[in-house]
């Protein structure tokens, strides 16, 4: 609980039921609040009638004059329910057929901090809050980011499986897809590239990856790519941000592929690794594929190999007077189909 000056205003700030614990040690994420005293309560359990802290440590800004941070923002009066102070960027999906971008408006924390709010100019715009304080000497700049989502395009990786290249205790690939912003995934400290592989459990065209990170930690991880695979054996490059790109907080990815496996690969600059990458969450999206071919046939003979969730096949026969086998399918509902057969 926090009290404020003489007033003794109490507010919860932090309701340890939920405690994250990394060993002896117990970290809490708070709501934003102005205070000056912070008092902890500590509850025992029932089997334990003492309790020893070895040291406490709080985190946060000054509020004074020289503070330029939001409290809050809204999108149409509604308040945003993942915003954090220390996030500058934020994505917002809205429904295909979306005209016009939500109207933002926010509250400083400082009351008396200047606000500058630029609008989205349309539903996949951008929309900025820059708050700058009251004594003139700080400026904050935040982003909402819309995107209007295509018809028929969702999130596909909920629940979906999720492994990563290591990961430290507590601290578990599978929090990357948990929709909890204040879990994450961090890796074991290495030389080598960290990477998480999700399994989106059948053939999707994909469009877009969130990655995002809530808890602002610094990282020396700057660059990130992004490979797909049908069979989760060969993997091709389906995006390179080709830059030192920080991955600090959020980024927003499009591209499109058809594929199964999507796997991440964060890598460190000038090839120095660092404290580790840390993903609070990550949003896959896409339009789950199907397939319109219900046969194919080799010279008229079906192809039993033949499965609408494999794209590649290697075909092995004895060539006769030169002749190259000739495929032909079958569709379903009448689909059309164009064929380049094979040549040599």
């Amino acid at each position: 609980t926090a009290e404020n000056g003489d007033a003794l205003l109490l507010k919860n700030l932090y309701d340890g039921s939920s405690a994250s614990i990394v060993g002896d040690e117990v970290v809490f994420y708070m709501d934003n609040a102005d205070a000056r005293y912070v008092r902890l309560q500590v509850l025992p359990n029932s089997t334990v009638n003492y309790v020893e802290i070895a040291e406490i440590q709080l985190y946060g800004y000054a509020a004074g004059d020289n503070q330029a941070t939001l409290k809050s923002f809204a999108l149409d009066g509604n308040n945003f329910a993942d915003f954090k102070s220390s996030v500058l960027r934020y994505y917002v999906d809205l429904p295909f057929g979306t005209e016009e971008a939500p109207m933002v408006s926010a509250q400083a924390t400082n009351i008396d901090a200047m606000l500058n709010i630029q609008q989205a100019a349309d539903p996949n715009g951008t929309a900025t809050v820059t708050v700058t304080s009251s004594d003139g000497t700080a400026q904050m700049v935040y982003e909402i980011c819309f995107v209007t989502l295509k018809d028929g395009e969702t999130i596909i990786s909920d629940n979906k499986k999720v492994w990563g290249s290591s990961e430290q205790e507590g601290y578990e690939a599978v929090n990357v897809l948990d929709g909890n912003l204040t879990t994450s995934w961090r890796p074991v400290v290495s030389k080598n590239t960290y990477s998480l592989t999700v399994d989106l459990g059948d053939l999707y065209h994909v469009t877009r990856l969130l990655n995002q990170n809530y808890e602002g930690l610094s990282t020396d991880v700057y660059n990130l790519v992004i490979d797909g695979s049908v069979d989760g054996k060969k993997f091709t490059r389906i995006y390179n941000s080709n830059s030192d790109k920080e991955c600090g907080q959020n980024l927003n990815m499009f591209f499109n592929a058809a594929v199964r496996y999507v796997r991440i690969s964060y890598f460190g600059i000038n090839g120095y690794y660092g404290d580790p990458i840390n993903v609070s969450d990550l949003k896959i999206y896409g339009v789950k594929m199907q397939s319109m071919i219900d046969q194919v046939l080799i010279d008229g003979n079906l192809f039993e190999e033949f499965n609408e969730g494999v794209l590649y096949y290697n075909y092995v026969y004895t060539v006769t007077d030169g002749h190259i086998p000739q495929i032909s399918v079958k569709t379903k509902d009448g689909a059309t189909v164009q064929i380049s057969q094979a040549t040599s």
